[in-house]
């Protein structure tokens, strides 16, 4: 049963006789997006900035460069390379920040 926050509700103004018009659209599939990122990384702040211009939902996981959290075997599994930002979708995995922003 979805709730009333994911109901889309658009008000218009009609182009004839200037009527108010009220379109009330199916629920929007809720898409969890996890960043794996760092806070002082350029191309982490790049990816954050397009997210919320794209206005999408997002989660954010703060990634320790000083402390080695990037090359854990943990984060290793998800980008070789050891760097960020990293992107996870669904099942999908997007390294690199202009294929995240692409993406």
């Amino acid at each position: 049963m979805p709730t009333w926050m994911s109901w889309v509700l658009i008000w218009g103004i009609a182009q004839s006789r200037d009527r108010i018009r009220c379109q009330i659209f199916a629920p929007l599939a809720v898409v969890l997006i996890t960043l794996h990122h760092s806070p002082m990384s350029t191309c982490s702040q790049k990816v954050r900035h397009v997210l919320e211009e794209k206005g999408l939902s997002w989660e954010g996981t703060v990634v320790d460069l000083h402390g080695g959290e990037n090359y854990s075997p943990a984060f290793l599994k998800l980008n070789p390379k050891g760097v960020v930002p990293v992107l996870v979708d669904n099942e999908d995995v997007i390294l690199e920040s202009n294929n995240i922003c692409m993406y």
